[in-house]
């Protein structure tokens, strides 16, 4: 006997439908979510990364002009006066900027009276109630000994407190004078040299690892802006400080000639030389650097590298040296050096002008002498 087999063609019923319907527009709700915050997320974290680009910038900008900028354009470089640049473009704030509530606006640049501080200031998207809204970058424009300190090339040095002085840690290795142009290298009269360790004239190699040689000229106007070249009286508080307890420390010792009628020694201030020395107490980290000098003839050469390291003053001191040829009076300049020989300060001189005996003529001494160049805060 056949059977007839009746196959069932029964469909959704309207709820399962629905049901179906409600559980995949959960999923897409969930989905878009989870993508929103990601972006959501995304755009806050190149908000702060930009706030941060910005701020290394406006430091930089700060330590070589001592102010900051009256305005910032977005997408334009952030610059100064000269042409300086500090950031090659002023990033924008991400779109869509109108995450919950946050105005539709770009970064916020406000620099406070006379340019001597900032504040920078953007909105965040994330929601959490417990988070800020705005998140700020902020300088005070005050400046801390201990901090770091860009030069006009961008190199960089650490500052260090030596008693109630500021002084950079470091020798300068500045490449550039104040109007910008590179400073004239490789001659017996260069503004700037480098020296080897072999006392032969280096490379830009040389002048990286232990700083460059300037001469008197230069060195006046070589350091960072809020810095400057130190006196002979500003070099003697430094010494003296670091002098140990019982030891003698004169500030006008040193060999200014035998016509100028001083003998005294030039040595003193017994181990502050020690403390001030590279690996010394001080974090002065002088270095044995060594400088350049001339002959007679005017021929330069180079002396002390690894055994002696120099600095300049600033300072001039006049003297009329009695039978000596040239036009009176003779003008030296105060210098300070330390040694690997000895844990003391030498004050000695260097002769501002010098009689050549070979051509008869006087030429400015200062300009074949190159020495390193520590600078101390205005």
């Amino acid at each position: 006997m056949l059977k007839k087999i009746i196959f069932s063609k029964r469909g959704f019923t309207l709820v399962e439908l629905l049901v179906v319907i409600a559980i995949i527009g959960v999923l897409s709700t969930l989905a878009f979510t989870t993508f929103k915050g990601a972006q959501l997320k995304s755009r806050d974290a190149k908000r702060l990364s930009d706030l941060n680009a910005v701020r290394s910038a406006l430091d930089m900008y700060y330590s070589y002009n001592r102010h900051y900028p009256t305005f910032i354009t977005a997408l334009e470089p952030i610059k100064n006066d000269s042409g300086k640049v500090y950031l090659d473009s002023m990033p924008t704030n991400p779109f869509p900027r109108t995450d919950h509530g946050c105005a539709d606006s770009d970064y916020v640049y406000t620099p406070g009276p006379d340019n001597k501080t900032y504040s920078l200031t953007s909105c965040v998207g994330n929601s959490n109630e417990n988070l800020p809204k705005t998140v700020s970058a902020m300088n005070s424009g005050v400046f801390n000994c201990g901090d770091i300190v860009t030069d006009r090339d961008d190199y960089e040095y650490p500052s260090v407190q030596v008693g109630t002085q500021c002084w950079l840690g470091q020798n300068l290795r500045t490449k550039t004078g104040p109007d910008g142009q590179l400073l004239t290298m490789g001659t017996a009269t260069s503004q700037r040299d480098c020296i080897t360790t072999s006392n032969t004239r280096g490379t830009e190699a040389d002048c990286q690892a232990r700083g460059a040689l300037y001469n008197l000229a230069t060195a006046k106007t070589i350091c960072p802006v809020g810095w400057h070249l130190p006196t002979d009286l500003e070099l003697r508080p430094i010494e003296s400080y670091l002098t140990d307890s019982g030891n003698t420390c004169v500030g006008n010792r040193g060999y200014w000639g035998m016509q100028c009628g001083d003998m005294s020694s030039p040595a003193g201030c017994l181990n502050a030389g020690q403390k001030l020395k590279e690996g010394g107490s001080s974090n002065f980290e002088w270095k044995l650097t060594g400088r350049r000098t001339v002959n007679s003839s005017l021929v330069s050469s180079f002396t002390g590298a690894g055994t002696t390291g120099y600095t300049w003053s600033q300072t001039t001191y006049t003297c009329f040296a009695n039978g000596m040829p040239g036009p009176q009076p003779y003008n030296y300049i105060a210098i300070r050096s330390v040694s690997n020989s000895s844990a003391a300060v030498t004050r000695e001189t260097i002769p501002l002008n010098f009689w050549n005996l070979f051509g008869g003529t006087e030429v400015v001494y200062t300009d074949y002498q190159a020495l390193p160049v520590r600078c101390i805060k205005d």
